[in-house]
């Protein structure tokens, strides 16, 4: 039996990145548009990781979101509008509850 290969560090976004990974960590939700080999490349990236979803284009994203919390995004991880500035900002990631 071969033992799992290292995990692969995230890479930075490129500029134009137009998706994300949904990851689930123990008291955060985040976005996150780093490039990832693999989901065990997420988790060596969050020490409190859970599970994540994705890659997803943000149309998916929001839709996720309204069929897992409703059409309100009061109740969501994060708002329409910092997914939206997300989406057309640079940063690498978006935590929940940092609007």
């Amino acid at each position: 039996m071969t033992a799992d290969p290292p995990p692969v560090q995230p890479s930075e976004p490129a500029p134009d990145r137009e998706r994300a990974v949904v990851v689930y960590c123990e008291q955060r939700v985040l976005l996150d548009r780093r490039d990832y080999l693999d989901w065990r490349a997420i988790q060596a990236a969050y020490p409190d990781y859970l599970t994540s979803l994705g890659p997803w284009e943000r149309e998916s994203i929001v839709e996720f979101l309204e069929e897992s919390f409703g059409v309100e995004d009061q109740t969501w991880p994060f708002s329409r509008t910092a997914i939206a500035r997300f989406f057309s900002g640079s940063g690498p990631t978006l935590e929940s509850n940092s609007e």
